[in-house]
């Protein structure tokens, strides 16, 4: 690529309207050049960014990440350990309907956790009735027999 098509390249939005989705899924596009409703301002917003821009502003928030800890450790390479935890600048956005039904499911999977666990630690209910073997819960890694009664929410009133 010569000097001159490279600036130009840089020069150019990172997102345009002739981006071709292809046969792939896209979380901003429904078709080349039509955002889905709940990216549209995200979409506009993009468009008026340069490559370099983008660059940028991927440094900057490399640099944040590595300055507040941010990292992860590869072990068994000699370059260095330390890595930035990778994440994308643009953001994921999801819909109302989408993040609704999401938060349904994850509350109700956080109650059964809650209530699981309350009955392993007090009850017993699920082993005593042989829903669970009880070897699989009392012989678990994490599984804390010093905590059996021990109740949580009155240690800590915001669980």
């Amino acid at each position: 690529m010569t000097v001159e098509a490279l600036t130009q390249a840089i020069d150019q939005p990172i997102v345009t309207a002739d981006y071709d989705v292809g046969t792939f899924f896209d979380e901003m596009f429904e078709a080349p050049g039509m955002p889905r409703p709940h990216y549209k301002v995200l979409f506009d917003h993009l468009s008026t960014l340069t490559a370099d821009t983008y660059n940028e502003r991927r440094r900057a928030a490399d640099i944040s990440f590595l300055y507040q800890g941010i990292t992860f450790t590869v072990y068994g390479q000699q370059e260095g350990i330390e890595r930035i935890f990778p994440f994308d600048l643009i953001p994921r956005i999801i819909s109302h309907a989408e993040w609704d039904h999401l938060s349904r499911g994850l509350t109700q999977r956080v109650t059964t956790l809650n209530l699981f666990l309350h009955d392993v630690y007090h009850q017993q209910r699920i082993v005593r009735d042989k829903r669970i073997p009880a070897a699989l819960v009392f012989g678990a890694k994490h599984f804390r027999r010093e905590m059996i009664d021990v109740d949580a929410a009155r240690i800590f009133p915001t669980c």
